[in-house]
């Protein structure tokens, strides 16, 4: 039967940190102040930006070596909103050659498909999804059914 990996600030308090044994690029505690996001990354994503750095600081999670994954993140997003605008601005997604056969697809729908692709790529990195925040420990606080303590 296997346990789950006690904190590091638990095995503190009970003495029994080994430091040896100790990630040297977890963050060691909560970040109180959010980072600014990079020059490269265009004003739009700012706010994503943002979000994603202060959730990942507020649950002890973020880390200034995730910032490029994190810009990464926000631009794959960004695509994929214009995308998105573009598809519902256009009349039409599909449309016909001249021969009445050939059927052609606006770009923007690969578009959309691929930054989605990366978005879950980079997102299961930082635990946006429910498998991943189990994986990590994010969602490690479950509550507990009385019931189950005493079968």
């Amino acid at each position: 039967m296997s346990r789950k990996r006690l904190p590091n600030s638990v095995k503190e308090q009970q003495g029994t940190l080994r430091p040896c044994r100790t990630s040297k690029t977890a963050p060691a505690k909560k970040v109180a102040t959010v980072t600014t996001p990079p020059e490269t990354l265009p004003n739009a994503a700012h706010q994503l930006w943002y979000v994603i750095v202060s959730t990942l600081a507020a649950s002890g999670q973020y880390s200034p070596l995730f910032n490029s994954l994190i810009e990464a993140f926000c631009i794959e997003k960004l695509k994929y909103d214009m995308a998105t605008k573009e598809i519902k601005t256009a009349s039409d997604m599909t449309d016909f050659t001249n021969d009445g056969k050939t059927l052609i697809i606006s770009p923007y729908i690969r578009v959309q498909n691929d930054c989605l692709k990366n978005m879950l790529d980079i997102s299961k990195r930082f635990g946006f999804d429910l498998l991943s925040m189990e994986a990590i420990g994010i969602n490690g606080e479950k509550d507990k059914d009385p019931l189950n303590d005493e079968l």
